[in-house]
């Protein structure tokens, strides 16, 4: 930690001056503000665009409201003008009023429909759909503005972002021209304007053969059906041209710009018309690279946790290696100057002791190959610090420097150590915690298991051994062999030592003690004078304790 924080002090004049270029570009210039109009104005532009062309909603559809309302027109020339003609002829009457009737009640359906004529209700809700999505735009790129100003973003991550805010926006103009297209708003008016047609059809067959000619009445009658005579010519191309586009195949509501296309084009905009000034960029490359060494001083966490992990295996070694030197002392100890009986017995003793030292030392190799992986893989893993992690980290470093930045050079340490202490790096810490608890306990078992089914199993069984085996050496005549029992006492005495110093403690009950499952375990239950049920009357091998915990219980033979 002490080497991060020199290095922050070596680097401080270099950060400290980029500092106050970006402050005094900051203060004059408000080229981020002119930049992100453009970008904005240019991203809505391509949504504009990129909607009139791939939306099934087209002109045409703009075009058949718009004609609709000219044969409206037609319509209500026509009636005015038979109004203002009284026919002589019966029949001609008749078939002029009843033509009369047929557009009064054309007109009504167009105006029930049209609430305002003369606005194109499909143009307005075209109009509507792509506000709102150009309004929604305007407003993420407001806010990611905010970001880019505080340093939050760089210009790749924002390019990123414009092009996500382009998509969106593109895909609900398209989403919802594309629901207008296929509502009944536009069909009722493409199905109203083929009525149209084929009732004007209708009414132009017929009359011309009724009229009677040569006369002012007979003229008025031939131009009313030459304007709707028109009129229907003039529908003809449009109702062609738009039943050829519907058997077309649809088009796919999906943007065709990639992101290529669409940086290029940005990027050319802000080259040719708004440079970026470097202080902004050199600025925020040098806190980042502060910013980068936070990460970095988590290496101190690891270097310790590293060293504790060792030296738990160290422990666990040392602990297994005084044990067999215990071993080897009495072997190297142990002579064998008795006959009969005593001989038959030391020698199983020293047999037993040597296989006790091939077993430890094996098992020693064992453990030290199997704690050392799981070492390693700590050691490799440590390094994987995730990528989205190391982001925010900066990103936070770049929000706590714009909200309160350091007044002078000389409080750039206290800034980055106070960064380091906050909520902000919190994510950072509990990996480097969880990691470190997670090996922790992997080899804090591994020891444990060690410990009891290696180190304490040799105690236990050359316990047995002095219980069963150095017992009747003990009052021998022979000297010699009284003398290698003592040796093998003081043997046992000096594991109980060495365990103790390794925080093991002996748990010997003593006799007539109530038994205590927790800490002792009968191997034999029996009816004995003098003895009460649970009372311990005999200690087989003592049991042991690591600090509160038990890790070997007493074998014990109990009164029942």
């Amino acid at each position: 930690m002490k080497v991060r924080l020199k290095a922050k002090r070596e680097n401080s004049t270099e950060l400290w001056a980029l500092w106050e270029k970006y402050k005094a570009v900051a203060a004059n210039d408000h080229g981020v503000d002119k930049r992100f109009a453009a970008l904005s104005k240019a991203v809505c532009g391509q949504i504009t665009t990129d909607a009139a062309r791939f939306s099934r909603l087209g002109e045409s559809d703009e075009e058949i409201y718009a004609h609709l309302v000219s044969i409206m027109g037609v319509y209500k020339r026509v009636i005015g003008l038979a109004e203002g003609i009284s026919f002589d002829d019966e029949n001609v009457n008749a078939l002029v009023e009843g033509i009369c009737e047929v557009l009064k009640s054309r007109l009504r359906e167009f105006d029930d429909a049209a609430e305002e004529p003369s606005r194109c209700p499909i143009k307005t809700e075209k109009s509507k759909i792509l506000n709102e999505a150009l309004a929604n735009t305007m407003g993420l790129i407001d806010s990611a503005k905010e970001n880019y100003e505080k340093g939050l973003q760089s210009d790749d991550s924002l390019m990123e972002e414009l092009y996500s805010f382009y998509s969106e926006g593109l895909r609900f103009c398209l989403s919802r021209l594309d629901d207008l297209h296929s509502r009944k708003t536009a069909r009722f008016y493409t199905e109203l304007i083929e009525r149209e047609y084929e009732e004007i059809g209708n009414i132009i067959k017929l009359p011309r053969t009724a009229a009677p000619a040569g006369d002012a009445q007979a003229i008025a009658v031939s131009g009313i059906l030459d304007a709707l005579n028109e009129a229907q010519q003039a529908t003809e191309p449009i109702i062609k041209n738009f039943q050829m586009l519907q058997s077309e195949p649809q088009k796919k509501a999906e943007p065709v710009r990639s992101f290529e296309d669409f940086e290029n084009e940005l990027d050319s905009l802000l080259e040719t018309t708004f440079p970026q000034p470097p202080e902004r960029e050199n600025f925020f490359a040098a806190l980042e690279a502060e910013a980068a060494g936070l990460a970095e001083d988590m290496d101190v966490e690891y270097t310790r946790a590293d060293y504790s992990l060792q030296k738990l295996i160290n422990a666990e070694v040392l602990l297994a290696k005084e044990i067999t030197g215990v071993f080897s002392q009495a072997l190297e100890k142990l002579t064998i100057d008795a006959d009969g009986m005593e001989r038959d017995i030391l020698n199983g003793i020293r047999e037993t002791i040597e296989i006790k030292i091939s077993g430890l030392q094996e098992s020693i190799q064992t453990f030290s190959g199997q704690s050392g992986d799981i070492l390693k893989k700590f050691q490799e893993e440590k390094s994987d610090t995730p990528e989205d992690e190391n982001k925010a980290i900066l990103a936070a470093v770049r929000a706590a420097w714009l909200e309160t930045p350091p007044q002078e050079e000389s409080a750039l340490a206290e800034f980055f150590d106070t960064f380091q202490n906050s909520e902000a790096f919190a994510p950072c810490r509990e990996r480097v915690k969880t990691q470190v608890d997670r090996y922790t306990a992997m080899l804090e078992k591994a020891s444990l298991r060690f410990k009891k089914e290696v180190l304490l199993y040799e105690v236990c069984t050359f316990e047995e051994i002095l219980t069963h085996s150095v017992s009747r050496l003990r009052d021998s005549s022979n000297a010699a062999v009284s003398a290698a029992a003592a040796m093998l006492d003081d043997t046992f005495r000096n594991l109980e030592v060495i365990l103790k110093k390794n925080n093991i403690a002996v748990i010997r009950p003593a006799v007539k003690e109530i038994f205590n499952a927790k800490e002792h375990e009968v191997i034999v239950a029996e009816k004995q004078d003098g003895f009460e049920k649970g009372e311990i009357i005999k200690i087989v091998t003592a049991g042991y304790r690591l600090k509160e915990q038990v890790i070997l219980r007493a074998n014990i033979i109990a009164a029942r």
